[in-house]
């Protein structure tokens, strides 16, 4: 098998699924704003979509759920 080597072709940037889509609204997060969400895996996608997008996060168990704040 021959490989032809190529120059100069542009990195895409980076996706991250589907949850880049499905999470999509913590972009309109602002400092205070929160998310009450049913299960741990739900609060974990939300998290590390806050995280990608550089902002700082606080996750808590509370009364009927787990809620996901943006700190900063």
């Amino acid at each position: 098998m021959d490989f032809q080597i190529e120059r100069n072709i542009p990195i895409p940037p980076r996706t991250y699924g589907s949850n880049s889509i499905k999470y999509a609204f913590v972009l309109q997060m602002e400092v205070g704003d929160s998310v009450l969400v049913q299960t741990r895996p739900m609060a974990s996608a939300i998290s590390n979509r806050l995280k990608i997008a550089g902002y700082k996060f606080a996750t808590r168990k509370v009364e009927g759920g787990i809620r996901v704040w943006r700190t900063a």
